[in-house]
């Protein structure tokens, strides 16, 4: 696996994990209603998991994660100011959204690596984001 598809694969599975496991329901409810502190505990949550990623990035590397961490809850945040409401469209723009922002991000990433893990690990983080998009994508976002 080259470092860019790795470095999207991390940033798929930061992003999966913090939106569909370590989202709480109360969270959500939070966000639909407007409150900062709904979205403040969601954005710890995916800076969290961003940082996680750092043993495998330079530090510099964490400008562009911090960044990635705001943007995606800007990008929560406009989701429940213009719709106000969870559907199925709003879902998929959402989603579209921060997906775009995590390619763009990662190809900042791709020259901070600190190393490139052996394959059976990139594969396993492959198939891990992949099953937790599949199991739980879409259950409370």
């Amino acid at each position: 696996m080259n470092s860019q598809n790795f470095a999207l694969t991390l940033l798929f599975l930061s992003h999966g994990l913090s939106d569909y496991l370590f989202q709480t329901d109360s969270i959500v409810l939070k966000k639909r209603k407007g409150l900062i502190e709904g979205f403040a505990k969601h954005f710890l949550i995916v800076f969290v998991l961003n940082l996680f990623l750092l043993p495998f990035f330079k530090f510099k590397a964490i400008l562009s994660l911090t960044l990635l961490s705001f943007v995606h809850v800007i990008i929560d945040y406009l989701k429940y100011k213009i719709t106000k409401t969870d559907n199925v469209y709003s879902f998929i723009v959402d989603q579209i959204l921060h997906f775009l922002t995590i390619y763009f991000i990662s190809l900042k990433l791709v020259d901070v690596f600190c190393f490139l893990p052996p394959e059976i690990y990139s594969k396993t983080f492959a198939v891990l984001c992949v099953y937790i998009y599949v199991i739980f994508g879409g259950q409370n976002s």
